[in-house]
């Protein structure tokens, strides 16, 4: 038993205080002295005891009357069945359940007897739709003239000094010119063999017409002919008629 306690000196000799505390915690902490002379122990902290040790050479260590828990058993069987117990409170209403499916229609009751007679008429309702246009009538008879209308405003002048000359020549070109200070608005012509009748320009012998312009100016724009030129593909009677107006 001696080396125990040789043992057990040693670690109190060490201060192992985290030892100490465990022992605390699983029961009562027994402390005492070790004598090395003699290797005898004493206990101390004892009622009508020594509270320390009795010398600075002997050794003060403690120990724990209670050894550390050991290890859980393993499970035991389970018991027998306990009575029943009393019946509980009644619980809360738990939430609605989800509506069922609707059952099928029933048959059709029996007509009520007819409601009493209105004693007036309810509001008129909502106008209707607007129908389809109808066919379109016959015309009506016709009216009276209405009053005469105010005079109109005066209208530009009209064209003046108009004037028809008519040039005709056995040739394969005429050339028909308006007097000085007049314009040429239209012309015409015709075109026959010698002892042929006067005929139209439609027999294709004229081979074109063509404005004569002053200063060198080109047809289009915007000056008027002072004359026309009538040019055929063979020798012919060629007559022009012209007609000049006074330029304004």
């Amino acid at each position: 038993m001696l080396p125990a306690v040789t043992t057990a000196a040693a670690q109190a000799q060490a201060g192992d205080t985290q030892a100490t505390d465990k022992a605390t915690a699983n029961g009562e902490l027994l402390y005492a002295c070790y004598v090395p002379e003699s290797g005898t122990i004493y206990r101390i902290r004892i009622p009508s005891g020594r509270q320390s040790c009795a010398s600075s050479s002997h050794v003060e260590f403690s120990w724990n009357n209670t050894g550390p828990a050991g290890p859980s058993g393993a499970a035991g069987p389970p018991g027998a069945a306990g009575p029943a117990g009393a019946t509980g409170p009644q619980g809360i209403a738990g939430p609605p359940g989800i509506p069922g499916a609707p059952g099928p229609e029933g048959p059709r009751g029996a007509a009520g007897p007819p409601g009493a007679q209105a004693t007036s008429e309810g509001p008129p309702g909502p106008p209707g739709p607007q129908g389809p246009a109808g066919e379109t009538g016959p015309a009506g008879p016709e009216g009276p003239a209405g009053p005469q209308g105010p005079p109109g405003p005066k209208g530009p002048p009209g064209l003046s000094g108009i004037e028809l000359i008519v040039r005709s020549t056995f040739a394969r070109e005429l050339s028909v010119q308006c007097p000085a200070g007049k314009a040429a608005l239209n012309a015409g012509f015709s075109v026959m063999e010698e002892g042929e009748e006067e005929e139209d320009d439609d027999d294709g012998r004229a081979t074109e017409l063509v404005p004569i312009m002053a200063n060198g100016a080109k047809p289009g724009s915007g000056q008027l002919p002072t004359g026309w030129r009538l040019r055929s593909h063979e020798k012919a009677r060629l007559e022009v008629y012209l007609f000049c107006y006074l330029r304004s």
